[in-house]
């Protein structure tokens, strides 16, 4: 675990850079200078142009990492292997392209169609696809090469950036609205242009070919790895973006997608940790599970949950304790979102206290559960979300994908459970609650203040110093203890 939390801590860093850019580009600049339903068109976009994406990937991810482990070889330059996934993702998308074209019309019938802002800007949908699949290619290879945190820093920090820019030129009218998304998809061409360049500099970049050392054998389990893995991918993210597609389709308003997509972005703050522990562990699963060392899966499965959960609670008692400051920041056109937020965080809490159950299953000989298991977690959010938007409005929408994760990772702790006696859970979930709750009182007990800022500022500082004392005191986890005891011996040593 300690290589997996020494990249952990890196990509956290920059993730959370990323998170404050972030902030002040949707918390902040974005509610100020878009209308609701300019930011419901760029959410509803991504969530196409990502979806399509993972299904042009023909499972190549998948594939990478459960596989790459049998290719890796410097001296032979990993066999060819980049080489190879960029000529099948070259082909699923030109599959994808042509059904696009096909089906373009359809996607702005399914839009909103009160404003026809949405069929103004489809066509904006193919190059985002291209850039997504280019720099999940280059991100997933970086990663399997022991170096998840490059493609972090330039998709959540540089790429933010760029976008930050952006808007900002919006706003001192540099370019319309048109110019800002025209932007934007330039901005999404620079992680995996910077990924490229970085290995080419690297002497990295390998594109020989190696056709022999495909076997028939190899042929066969890339194959069976990659079908699966259309299904696996396009599944999970379909399920993190359709909430978004069907609240538009469902209200018949981007506006609606706008408030929506705001509050989605409060809740998922909860989420953030555990993007750099479930990017790196996977590299780290698949090798044990090529090894069969399953006591060293059983410890990262333990440890990824403890950590995860620290970091997310403390992260959601923070969004509790300072809503009314949220809504301080954005106007009255967002006070439908209130609800939104919190569903959402627990929802994320949720995933974050399960640890790394998906990479386990995903990287072990039994990868296909995972694809069932998805394609049973995508018809119940589908289900949910089409019974819920009509009745609860966006409510409904979290309420869903609350439902949902739930029962998802409910089904993977069970099987997990079932085929390896595996289970996260111990007597640290306690300390760690305990500590949650000292956070709390501390955060929601305290005065209110007139200004909004300043009261964020107290409250949330106050809120993390009693759960840092606590944690401290009750030292739920071992890594925790590993580096504050490296923290004190280099700069308080006596």
């Amino acid at each position: 675990m300690g290589e997996i939390f020494k990249q952990s801590a890196r990509s956290s860093i920059y993730i959370y850079l990323g998170v404050l850019i972030g902030f002040i580009i949707t918390g902040i600049l974005y509610p100020k200078l878009l209308s609701v339903e300019e930011i419901g068109l760029i959410n509803v976009l991504i969530g196409y142009s990502v979806i399509i994406a993972k299904l042009g990937g023909l499972g190549m991810q998948q594939v990478t990492t459960r596989l790459f482990p049998y290719f890796r070889d410097e001296k032979y330059k990993h066999h060819g292997f980049l080489l190879l996934v960029l000529l099948v993702t070259a082909i699923g998308f030109l599959i994808v392209s042509a059904l696009y074209v096909l089906f373009k019309n359809n996607l702005v019938r399914m839009g909103a169609q009160e404003s026809g802002m949405f069929g103004q800007y489809v066509d904006f949908i193919l190059p985002l696809i291209l850039f997504s699949m280019l720099f999940n290619i280059f991100d997933n290879y970086y990663k399997v090469l022991y170096n998840a945190v490059k493609g972090t820093f330039y998709q959540e920090v540089v790429k933010r950036i760029f976008v930050l820019l952006a808007i900002l030129a919006y706003y001192f009218n540099a370019f319309d609205f048109s110019g800002f998304v025209y932007s934007y998809v330039i901005a999404a061409a620079v992680p995996f242009l910077a990924l490229v360049l970085s290995l080419k500099f690297s002497g990295k970049l390998y594109l020989k070919p190696e056709l022999n050392f495909l076997t028939k054998k190899l042929k066969k389990e890339i194959t069976d790895v990659g079908l699966f893995g259309i299904l696996a991918g396009t599944s999970g993210i379909f399920i993190v973006h359709i909430d978004k597609i069907m609240v538009m389709n469902i209200t018949d308003s981007l506006g609606a997608t706008g408030v929506y997509s705001i509050a989605f972005f409060f809740g998922s703050l909860v989420h953030k940790p555990a993007k750099a522990v479930m990017k790196i562990s996977s590299v780290f699963i698949s090798e044990a599970w090529k090894n069969n060392r399953l006591s060293e899966i059983n410890n990262l499965y333990k440890k990824s949950a403890i950590n995860q959960s620290l970091l997310g609670l403390i992260l959601l008692i923070g969004l509790i304790v300072n809503l009314d400051n949220i809504f301080q920041f954005l106007t009255e056109d967002y006070s439908d979102g209130r609800y939104v937020i919190l569903i959402i965080a627990i929802a994320f809490m949720i995933d974050m206290g399960s640890g790394v159950n998906g990479q386990i299953i995903n990287t072990s000989r039994y990868y296909r559960w995972q694809t069932y298991l998805l394609l049973i977690l995508l018809i119940s959010v589908v289900l949910l979300n089409w019974l819920l938007i009509p009745v609860y409005g966006i409510t409904g929408a979290a309420l869903a994908t609350l439902i949902s994760k739930m029962l998802f990772n409910l089904s993977k702790f069970f099987f997990i459970y079932i085929k390896w006696k595996m289970q996260p859970f111990d007597t640290a979930f306690l300390k760690i609650f305990a500590a949650g709750a000292i956070a709390f009182a501390t955060g929601w007990f305290l005065p209110e203040m007139e200004n909004y800022i300043l009261d964020t500022i107290v409250r949330s500082t106050l809120t993390l110093a009693a759960y840092s004392f606590a944690v401290l005191m009750l030292r739920p986890s071992v890594d925790v203890e590993y580096w504050l005891k490296k923290f004190k011996d280099k700069y308080f040593r006596i």
